[in-house]
C-alpha cells in the first residue's frame, strides 16, 4: 500500500488545499474525528499524506502508509470525483471499504457530476442504488456462443425486470444464476 499512498499524496498534492478541504469535508460524514487531510512536500519532489484526527481533545497526526487500505481508497475515489472530469471508470470499489459505508460511497459515485462507470460483481452495491436508477444504469456484460463480448441492460431482461418488482437490484443479481440468464438472453436474441 505504501507505493500507493505516495500516490495518492502526490494526486491530492497537486488539486490543492482548497479541493483537499472539501475531501475532508465530505469524508467527515463517514469518520466524524478526522480534522485535517493534509500533504507535506518533501525532498527530492516527494509527498507525505498525513491525516490528522481528534480524540477526546488529542489530535493525532497518522501517515498514510498506517492508514487503512479502505480510508485510503475511499479518500482516492472522493478526490477523483473532484477532478470535473467528464467521465471516470472505477473497478471493485468496495474492495476493502467497510460494508457499512458502501452506501455512502453509492450515493457519492451517484451524485457526482462526471459519468462515472464502475464494474462490479457485488450484489450489495447494486443494493443501494434506486430501482430507476438500476433499470437505466446497470448493464449485464456477458460472451456470446461464439465468443465476443456483449452488453445489455439487465433489467431489460424480462425475467431480471420482473424480479426487481419485489427485490431491489442486488438481491435480483444474487438470485440469478448466470448460466441461465445466458441462456435467457441468447433466446430472446434469436426471437428477435
Amino acid at each position: 500500500m505504501r507505493c500507493t499512498a505516495e500516490r495518492l499524496s502526490a494526486f491530492l498534492y497537486e488539486i490543492g488545499a482548497a479541493k483537499r478541504d472539501d475531501i475532508k469535508q465530505t469524508m467527515t460524514k463517514i469518520y466524524p474525528t478526522i480534522k485535517k487531510i493534509d500533504v507535506e512536500k518533501l525532498r527530492f519532489g516527494w509527498k507525505r499524506l498525513l491525516v490528522e484526527e481528534e480524540f477526546k481533545k488529542t489530535l493525532l497526526k497518522t501517515e498514510a502508509r498506517h492508514v487503512a487500505d479502505g480510508f485510503l481508497r475511499m479518500l482516492a475515489i472522493l478526490a477523483q470525483l473532484s477532478k470535473g472530469q467528464s467521465c471516470l471508470l472505477l473497478d471493485e470499489i468496495e474492495n476493502g471499504i467497510n460494508p457499512e459505508l458502501i452506501e455512502f460511497l453509492v450515493d457519492s459515485l451517484v451524485q457526482s457530476p462526471p459519468q462515472v462507470l464502475v464494474t462490479t460483481h457485488s450484489p450489495m452495491i447494486l443494493n443501494y442504488l434506486e430501482d430507476d436508477i438500476a433499470i437505466e444504469g446497470v448493464i449485464y456484460l456477458y460472451k456470446t456462443q461464439n465468443g465476443s463480448t456483449q452488453a445489455v441492460r439487465l433489467f431489460d431482461i424480462p425475467s431480471m425486470r420482473e424480479k426487481l418488482t419485489v427485490m431491489g437490484p442486488g438481491e435480483v443479481y444474487e438470485d440469478t444464476l448466470l448460466t441461465k440468464l445466458d441462456q435467457e438472453i441468447n433466446s430472446l436474441q434469436q426471437t428477435n
